[in-house]
């Protein structure tokens, strides 16, 4: 059952959370190493085992969470638990000293080392790679609640000193006795701590929600853009999403135009049931539609059992002649490969006329405000459909016109080379005035 876009959506945010799990895990262990290398070369003795230990674990938890992501069984709620422990861990690591030291000092030193606002933002700033908001704001409470818990551990000893318990300082002395007394914890100094790990996961969570509603926003044009391509050729959707002003003002133009259509189609419909009908439309369009894109060229309209393309809009190209007559030919050889599909299947072949014409064209935008078309007209238009239709009366599957062969550089004997034979002067419907030169093709070459 296809997925909604919601859904599409929710997926894509978790692969670039496992994404930024795996980038953030891996500058992680980056640090984690570096640090190792300090420790080991800043401290001797067990000092350095017990930091390394620590490290240590800092690293495990990485790789646990990394090797998470990359399995089948993770799952969102996974990050919120890691972030729990690295904060754990993280205070335990600032607070706790080395068991291993030679020399005691009171625990309220811990608090005076100033390394705490760059270790619990770092995290933070890890969790707004997952592009979720909500994460960010909850490791923000959970590293705030964590610092918290273990700086009161310490403010509440009955041995620690604060403002609030010290004896009355009135002079510039006494307040300096109570500050550099060991047992001492500015509680204020703690309170802005909290606050800023806060601050700092509330300015992310705005990023965060600025980054996802970004992404969302590419997504949906991704999505549109995907949806255009199903009617719009690319060289079309390309020109659309690139300018301000989608064609620009009514302008004329070379361009050579093909027409092609199922010879037989309204008998062969009496024959068949709607529902085979409209799949053989649809398979007809979609071959002859990749022949059009194949060889850059616009997809103009679905007519019926019929399609039109252009070759030269929006933009002209040198070689726009050759292309058409390449994609005619090249909707023979594909037409020809489905026919024994067909056989195959036990199915009837089809038979198809093309026509192509090259000369001036009128293009530009018509409709209105709410539904603009890109319109290619003009006598080459006509002409061009008349030579599709003047292949049932020559009984051939292509009419290509003397236009087409001279634009693309063909001389009679390089237009005979490719499979084209020289059918000479023809009068079409409705120009009985004006005779043009016709090549025709029988079948694929």
């Amino acid at each position: 059952m296809p997925s909604s876009p919601n859904q599409r959506l929710a997926k894509t945010f978790l692969e670039e959370e496992k994404r930024g799990v795996t980038w953030s895990m891996q500058g992680r262990l980056a640090a984690i190493a570096i640090i190792a290398i300090w420790v080991s070369v800043d401290n001797f003795g067990l000092d350095t085992v017990y930091f390394l230990g620590l490290l240590g674990c800092f690293a495990a938890l990485g790789t646990g969470l990394l090797l998470l992501s990359r399995s089948a069984i993770y799952a969102p709620w996974m990050k919120y638990a890691f972030v729990a422990l690295d904060a754990a861990l993280l205070t335990f690591t600032l607070l706790v000293p080395s068991p291993f030291r030679d020399f005691v000092f009171d625990i309220q030193l811990q608090l005076r080392f100033g390394n705490f606002p760059y270790f619990f933002v770092i995290l933070v700033g890890i969790a707004a790679f997952t592009y979720s908001p909500r994460f960010v704001v909850t490791a923000g409470v959970i590293c705030a609640f964590a610092w918290a818990v273990g700086a009161s551990l310490i403010i509440f000893r009955p041995d620690t000193l604060t403002f609030q318990n010290a004896p009355p300082a009135t002079t510039a002395e006494e307040i300096g006795r109570i500050y550099l007394d060991p047992s001492f914890v500015a509680t204020n100094t703690r309170i802005t701590e909290i606050l800023t790990i806060l601050i700092v996961a509330g300015i992310l969570t705005s990023a965060a929600s600025r980054s996802r509603e970004l992404v969302v926003s590419q997504a949906e044009a991704a999505r549109q853009r995907a949806n255009l391509a199903r009617y719009l050729s690319p060289n079309m959707l390309e020109q659309l999403s690139t300018t301000d002003e989608p064609f620009g003002s009514v302008q004329e133009q070379q361009a050579a135009v093909l027409f092609v259509d199922i010879v037989g189609f309204t008998e062969m419909s009496t024959q068949q049931s709607p529902q085979e009908v409209i799949g053989l439309l649809r398979e007809f369009h979609s071959r002859m539609a990749q022949s059009v894109f194949a060889n850059n060229g616009t997809l103009d309209k679905f007519i019926g059992d019929g399609v039109m393309a252009t070759f030269g809009t929006p933009k002209p190209q040198e070689d726009d002649a050759g292309r058409a007559l390449k994609c005619a030919q090249d909707m023979l050889r594909t037409v020809a490969a489905w026919n024994e599909q067909r056989l195959s299947a036990g199915q009837h072949p089809i038979h198809v006329g093309i026509g192509v014409h090259f000369g001036p064209v009128v293009t530009g935008d018509t409709g209105d405000r709410h539904r603009l078309e890109f319109a290619v007209v003009g006598d080459t238009v006509n002409v061009a459909s008349r030579l599709e239709r003047l292949t049932r009366e020559l009984n051939v599957a292509l009419a290509v016109s003397h236009e087409v062969t001279a634009a693309a550089g063909l001389s009679p004997r390089g237009a005979e080379a490719i499979g084209l034979r020289h059918h000479g002067p023809v009068t079409l419907r409705g120009r009985a005035q004006h005779q043009i030169d016709v090549w025709t093709q029988t079948a694929a070459s």
